[in-house]
C-alpha cells in the first residue's frame, strides 16, 4: 500500500540504492544510497511533448547553524507546485533552461517584467486633487490591477514567464493562443458542448498585447511582438453571404411573378 515519505525514511541508513514515492504526491519521490545524500525528484508527463521525464528536486538537509532546513515537507511543497505548473500546461525541463540561458546572459525574463508591471499598475496615488492641505485618499493606479494581474499570471506567466523579453515572438503567442482554444492550457473542466474557451483565449491577448506596448514605452524592449496576433474566430452571426442568399431568393421570385404577369398579359391579349 502507498504510503507517505518521512524524514525517518531519509535518516535511516541503507544497504543499497532504492526509491520511495509518495501517496500524497503523484510522481513525488526520494532516492536513497549508501553513498550519496537522499535526493528528491519528480516523475512527470510533459504535456508539450507528451513524453516521462524526470525533474530534480535537490537533497535532504537538517537545520543546522545558519542552514536553512529543507526536509521532505519544503520538497513535497515544491514537487506540488510544480504539478500545478505542470497541469497548467508548462514544460518545466524548459523552463528551467531558459532561466539559466537568461540568468548567465543577464537579461530580463517575462517573469521579471510582469513583476515590474503589476507592481506600477497596483502602486497608489491620490484620488482627486488636493484642496486646502486636505490629504486625499489614495487608491490604485490601475482600478481593476488584480483582474489584469491574474490574467497575466495565470494565463501568461505559466507559459511565457521564462522568456527573454527581447526574445519573445508573435508565433510564441499566436501558439499559446492556439492551446488555450484546443483546450491544452490552464483550462478547468468544461462541458463538451461548452465550446473552446474564446474568453479566456481574449484574455490572454489583452493581457499580453498590453504588457509589451507598456514594455515598449518603458523602453524595455524595442516594439511589440503583439503588432499581429491570430485573427479572432469568426462570428456566427448573419453576415453578407447570408443577406446575398436572401436577395437571389427574393428576386428568383420577381422573376416568377413577371413570367406570371407576361403569360396573363399575353393571354388577355388573344
Amino acid at each position: 500500500m502507498p504510503r507517505n515519505i518521512t524524514n525517518r525514511d531519509c535518516i535511516k541508513a541503507v544497504t543499497k540504492r532504492q526509491k520511495i514515492y509518495d501517496a500524497d504526491c503523484k510522481g513525488f519521490y526520494v532516492s536513497l544510497s549508501p553513498t550519496a545524500p537522499p535526493t528528491f525528484s519528480l516523475k512527470y508527463t510533459c504535456p508539450i511533448r507528451k513524453r516521462r521525464a524526470t525533474h530534480r528536486l535537490g537533497v535532504y538537509q537538517q537545520a543546522g547553524d545558519g542552514i536553512e532546513a529543507r526536509e521532505v515537507a519544503y520538497w513535497r511543497i515544491a514537487a506540488m507546485k510544480l504539478v500545478l505548473r505542470i497541469a497548467n500546461g508548462e514544460d518545466i525541463a524548459a523552463t528551467a533552461q531558459l532561466a539559466q540561458q537568461a540568468a548567465a546572459k543577464g537579461l530580463m525574463t517575462v517573469d521579471e517584467l510582469i513583476d515590474l508591471r503589476i507592481a506600477w499598475m497596483r502602486r497608489l496615488v491620490p484620488k482627486g486633487r488636493e484642496k486646502d492641505g486636505v490629504t486625499l485618499k489614495m487608491r490604485p493606479f490601475k482600478k481593476a490591477w488584480a483582474e489584469m494581474a491574474g490574467h497575466l499570471n495565470r494565463l501568461v506567466r505559466p507559459r511565457l514567464g521564462s522568456k527573454i523579453v527581447t526574445e519573445v515572438t508573435k508565433g510564441d503567442i499566436a501558439q499559446l493562443q492556439t492551446d488555450i482554444l484546443a483546450g491544452m492550457f490552464n483550462v478547468r473542466k468544461r462541458k463538451p458542448e461548452a465550446g473552446p474557451p474564446i474568453s479566456r483565449a481574449r484574455h490572454m491577448r489583452k493581457a499580453v498585447s498590453g504588457l509589451f506596448k507598456w514594455a515598449a514605452q518603458k523602453d524595455y524592449v524595442s516594439a511589440s511582438p503583439c503588432i499581429t496576433i491570430l485573427e479572432k474566430r469568426p462570428s456566427s452571426k448573419p453576415g453578407r453571404g447570408l443577406v446575398k442568399h436572401l436577395i437571389e431568393i427574393i428576386n428568383d421570385r420577381k422573376r416568377v411573378v413577371l413570367s406570371i404577369e407576361s403569360t396573363v398579359l399575353i393571354a388577355t391579349s388573344q
